[in-house]
């Protein structure tokens, strides 16, 4: 039953993503927060394509090929959502080499996932929820890089949440409950491969697109 619910819940964080990601950037197709709120939500799409084959696979080898789609999406999310939180407070120019470092951190890291073991070995089954990845000996690097970005990017929306007033402060207030709850249950995942854990959080995610667009268009209300 879990299993399903967790199923369930992937692809309906999936499609209102996409969804929302369209209907955000069709809003203003030219505002920088908008284009990188897009494009967090064909990576949030990517990932929820790949995970949803890769951990439902019946054979080792076809979860094994398919999680790799699974990682693009990941690696993608923490990098095009701290430029979305960036671009929304209008930080670009303050934080331009920020970004450039961590994009170059990013390539690189698709550099390792494709090309070596460092970050993925490949799949493992687990009774009562299917296969996951099997974490290479380098794994913890990439939480480390993962996790920095949403703990950074959740540090400047609570930043802006205290020193803003009116409608940033309760736009900030939104996206800083969405990141909590988006990267906080989308890190559960990370339990089942590492501890055999239930991601439970998995079933909150669906939640992240739905918070952060009301949060963009808040001051349209």
């Amino acid at each position: 039953m879990l299993k399903i619910l967790v199923n369930f819940s992937t692809a309906l964080t999936g499609i209102v993503s996409f969804i929302l990601g369209v209907y955000t950037l069709y809003r203003n197709p030219k505002g920088r927060a908008n284009q990188m709120w897009f494009l967090t939500s064909i990576a949030i799409v990517i990932w929820n394509i790949g995970y949803l084959i890769s951990t439902n696979s019946q054979t080792e080898a076809v979860s094994a090929q398919w999680v790799y789609l699974t990682y693009c999406g990941v690696l993608l999310i923490p990098i095009f959502s701290m430029h979305f939180v960036i671009s929304f407070l209008h930080q670009e120019k303050r934080k331009k080499y920020l970004l450039v470092v961590s994009y170059v951190i990013t390539l690189l890291s698709f550099v390792l996932l494709y090309k070596t073991d460092f970050i993925i070995e490949g799949t493992f089954y687990t009774s009562g929820f299917g296969f996951n990845e099997d974490p290479g000996k380098y794994f913890w690097v990439f939480l480390i890089y993962f996790f920095s970005l949403a703990i950074y990017s959740t540090y400047l929306l609570a930043k802006s949440y205290w020193q803003s007033d009116g409608i940033i402060k309760k736009q900030s207030l939104c996206l800083l409950i969405a990141y909590l709850i988006g990267f906080t249950g989308g890190g559960t995942n990370y339990l089942t491969g590492t501890l055999g854990i239930f991601p439970y959080g998995q079933m909150l995610v669906f939640l992240f697109p739905i918070i952060i667009t009301y949060g963009i268009f808040l001051k349209k209300y």
